[in-house]
């Protein structure tokens, strides 16, 4: 048995299978990705179209729409006590991935693709956490704790490596905060994490979106499902289209997020107080608030949530994008980021100037302990991260993309089988900035 360590992923949104199941445990239906036959979605959808087109007015088309949307996520539905409406079973194997069914191994390396790592380290030492993004932080984590166990006990490691992708840097700070003492973890490897959270998470929530970009929800249907809505609405007046938007919006966030205590641990710190006093302060959702102001206070003063972290002996690494819009539907627009996260929130604090933009001339770091902080481009300034020499900055990188981004996921898998290597400065290949 080799000496390397077996890493743990945490896998992004939407990476994990989740499966409706009966009393008995046997398979009704899959419940994410989400599904839905666009033959059923045009039958319901066609005579308050019809009807909306002809008056030029409303006419009950956005109810049908917001039925649609309320009928599609039905899978996910969580009550507001923070328990899912329907069983749910995440796909998951508690072995590593040589013992994966031949399809399933492929699927991993398609969404995480690291086999790379699986070469240097074994496929008998990687493991993959599949777990509903939309499910309850306390479970989740307790689950994720007796999975590491299971990793440790199969490999006969005394400690294993974390690879949180996305959706997984909420996991992880979720585990940290119960089990840092358990002594599990050497290594996290963030990759475009959600550290901090994202605006587009606290932008949803308070629907705060742009009516002209409503044609991008269709995409929860498919990509032609999109081109298709953005033609009907050069025909819809705006303020139908505006009404209908937000009323499937609404429909999807009541039905889960609101009561998802994973999508609240996504929610940026600053935007907590505002989205708790709209949501969470009627009495009946004591559990989710409860699970949401700790993930706020951890994000609110991260840096010290960090250093708990590092001064107990775990090393914390991250690979972040920058230089791009948030998704066009959200109204944040002057925020760099990799599309889907903020810069300054998966870097754990990366100061950066407003997207489009550089730092004045003569601009000075705001730690200037730490060289070479400044971007070349004068866009970033790292030394305000809380980890600035072990975080990695790609410039103009889409979230998903970094996938296809071969240095990054090099970068990630020397980060995870070389124990020499820890810092920005100690290889030329891997510069902060690239």
């Amino acid at each position: 048995m080799s000496d390397y360590l077996p890493t743990v992923i945490l896998p992004g949104i939407g990476q994990s299978f989740v499966e409706m199941v009966d009393e008995n445990g046997k398979k009704i239906k899959n419940a994410w990705p989400l599904s839905i036959s666009k033959d059923l979605v045009m039958e319901k959808i066609k005579k308050p179209l019809a009807k909306m087109m002809l008056l030029r007015r409303d006419a009950g088309f956005s109810e049908a729409v917001a039925q649609i949307a309320a009928e599609t996520v039905d899978p996910l539905a969580i009550n507001p006590d923070g328990r899912t409406k329907h069983r749910l079973r995440p796909r998951r194997f508690d072995v590593p991935a040589s013992e994966y069914p031949e399809e399933d191994r492929k699927r991993l390396y398609r969404m995480v693709p690291m086999q790379g790592l699986a070469e240097i380290i074994g496929e008998d030492k990687l493991f993959f956490f599949a777990y509903n993004s939309f499910g309850d932080l306390p479970s989740l984590v307790d689950e994720l704790n007796a999975f590491i166990k299971n990793a440790k006990a199969r490999t006969g490691a005394d400690k294993v490596n974390l690879l949180p992708v996305s959706l997984g840097g909420v996991l992880m700070n979720a585990y940290f905060d119960k089990y840092l003492g358990e002594g599990d973890v050497h290594r996290v490897v963030n990759i475009v994490a959600a550290s901090g959270g994202t605006s587009v998470v606290a932008d949803v929530l308070a629907h705060e979106v742009e009516p002209a970009e409503a044609a991008q929800i269709a995409s929860i249907i498919s990509r032609g499902a999109v081109e298709k809505a953005k033609t009907l609405m050069k025909t819809v007046p705006s303020a139908v289209v505006e009404k209908t938007m937000h009323a499937a919006i609404d429909a999807a966030v009541q039905k889960v997020c609101v009561n998802s205590t994973v999508t609240w641990g996504a929610v940026p710190g600053s935007r907590y107080a505002a989205l708790e006093r709209r949501y969470l302060s009627d009495g009946r959702h004591e559990h989710v608030r409860a699970c949401a102001a700790r993930m706020a206070e951890i994000h609110n003063n991260y840096p010290a949530f960090v250093k708990k972290i590092t001064d107990s002996g775990v090393q914390i690494f991250n690979l972040c994008g920058y230089g791009l819009q948030l998704l066009p539907l959200i109204k944040t627009k002057t925020v760099t980021s990799d599309g889907m996260i903020d810069t300054a929130l998966s870097s754990m604090g990366a100061y950066c100037a407003p997207l489009g933009k550089k730092f004045a001339p003569g601009y000075k770091p705001k730690n200037d302990g730490v060289t070479g902080a400044v971007s070349p481009d004068g866009r970033i300034d790292a030394s305000a991260c809380a980890l600035p020499d072990t975080t990695w900055l790609f410039s103009d990188q889409e979230h998903e993309a970094i996938a296809d981004n071969k240095k990054a996921i090099s970068l990630a898998v020397k980060l995870l089988t070389d124990d020499g290597f820890a810092s920005v400065h100690d290889d030329p290949e891997y510069p902060r900035f690239s």
